[in-house]
């Protein structure tokens, strides 16, 4: 009981290889939301020219879910399964499909180089 305590979410988070992640749906379906605790993911859209470009992920602390799938601090995500992220409706969309998905893979960068998680859903 003790060791579950200590990782939260080793149960519903595998990893699987570099930036490749067996993932509990709920689980995603809570960092989408922003309802993960304890401490919060904030994705803050990057708008250029007037249009979003995509997002930049800020509050990812140690022992979050967010943490936990490989994801840092200033990440930008710019497309969720090669479709470029203009819009919040998109995360809204993605949100809706959970159910429907068996994986999801995100891309964008980190420290300015490409970036690709993927997330089997289960």
């Amino acid at each position: 009981v003790a060791e579950a305590a200590a990782d939260p979410f080793s149960e519903r988070i595998k990893k699987l290889g570099e930036n490749s992640y067996e993932v509990d749906r709920a689980l995603v379906r809570e960092l989408v939301s922003g309802a993960a605790q304890p401490g919060k993911m904030r994705m803050v859209p990057i708008v250029k020219a007037g249009e979003v470009q995509g997002v930049r992920v800020f509050g990812v602390q140690t022992g979050t879910p967010a943490h936990a799938i490989g994801m840092k601090n200033s990440d930008v995500i710019n497309a969720i399964d090669g479709d470029p992220i203009k819009n919040a409706q998109q995360l809204l969309d993605l949100y809706a499909k959970l159910d429907q998905l068996t994986s999801v893979e995100l891309q964008g960068t980190r420290a300015g180089k490409p970036l690709a998680i993927q997330l089997r859903l289960r």
